[in-house]
């Protein structure tokens, strides 16, 4: 008999829905559709304009989080630099008041005719140098500058000379007071110190990165009238012999003019000691410095006026002057630095 061929029986195929399909959250159109419904061209771009937004936020917040502490440092820069300046300013003004005072005072006693012993008139002496130096410091702190000089270019202009620190007894001693106390008044650190001699006698030698730093570390010293063990503190720039020999001649003429009755405020020196004024009239200049021996071109008018030019007291300032320059000449004082720290 032959086989009959039967047809399979029907089977109703359920919908099969992949997991994916169920978390993606798509709708479809068609609950007998097996397929899912396409998303439109609308829909797609909408939701990528929403995750660019997303992103977008995300990203901006992360910026601003990481932006928000250096604009508080910068702030706080700002205000602790401004507040620096402010103290700045206002002792270089107040070290001008005093000055102007000072000068005041002696011009004041000088023209009342009233007389002075040696010893006072020394003094009188030492504090007029040292009113002029600081006028010339506080002066180099009035101009903005941003150059910085290499020490090995100008190494006496960048050199800061401390004495009255025997108290110390030893050089490590004294470099450490020194560091303590530019720190204590927001003055400038050195570089190092040294002393040209075998053993520390209270003077040493300060180095600086720039002039502009010595400069103001020598006004900062001198403004705060410190002492070691009852000993005054001093400080200077540490000039070349031929500059401190000028420097030594120019002062003390300037001093003893004032003696005479001149009025000190009339009588200019140059910044590099090369001329002296009274008014407008140069009454000298600077010839020379060489042989040991300092030399001079006068006006006629001080040339020709004979018993200025053969007064003791001029003559005591040359031969000053001139002994500043003979140790140049046969070297003294050029020896290297016996000590460094």
């Amino acid at each position: 008999m032959a086989e009959m061929n039967t047809p399979p029986p029907r089977v109703n195929k359920r919908r099969t829905v992949s997991p994916l399909h169920e978390l993606d959250g798509t709708e479809r159109a068609d609950d007998n559709s097996l397929s899912p419904t396409h998303s439109t061209p609308e829909l797609e771009s909408e939701s990528s304009q929403r995750s660019l937004d997303s992103i977008a936020r995300v990203v901006r917040a992360e910026i601003q989080a990481a932006v928000a502490p250096l604009e508080s440092r910068l702030d706080n820069l700002q205000s602790s630099v401004d507040g620096r300046l402010s103290r700045v300013e206002s002792m270089i003004n107040t070290h001008d008041l005093r000055i102007g005072k000072v000068e005041g005072a002696l011009d004041n006693f000088l023209m009342n005719g009233k007389t002075m012993d040696e010893t006072t008139a020394t003094q009188v002496a030492q504090i007029e140098s040292q009113l002029s130096d600081l006028k010339v410091q506080v002066d180099a702190m009035k101009v903005v500058t941003h150059t910085t000089t290499s020490p090995s270019q100008t190494d006496t202009k960048c050199t800061m000379v401390v004495g009255g620190l025997a108290g110390l007894r030893t050089l490590p001693a004294a470099s450490k007071w020194l560091t303590d106390t530019l720190e204590s008044l927001h003055g400038p650190i050195h570089t190092g110190v040294y002393v040209k001699s075998e053993d520390f006698t209270g003077l040493m030698f300060a180095k600086f990165r720039s002039q502009l730093d010595c400069d103001t570390a020598v006004a900062t010293l001198r403004s705060a009238k410190l002492s070691v063990n009852g000993s005054l503190v001093w400080a200077s720039l540490d000039l070349p012999p031929h500059i401190r020999a000028r420097k030594v001649f120019m002062l003390g003429l300037r001093w003893q003019l004032g003696q005479w009755g001149f009025v000190k405020r009339d009588i200019e020196i140059a910044e590099d000691y090369s001329n002296m004024s009274i008014g407008e009239k140069v009454i000298f200049k600077l010839a020379s410095c060489v042989e040991g021996l300092l030399k001079l071109e006068w006006s006629d008018e001080w040339a020709n006026w004979t018993e200025f030019q053969s007064s003791a007291e001029v003559q005591q300032l040359a031969d000053r002057a001139n002994a500043i320059l003979e140790k140049q000449a046969k070297g003294v004082g050029k020896g290297k630095s016996k000590q460094k720290v």
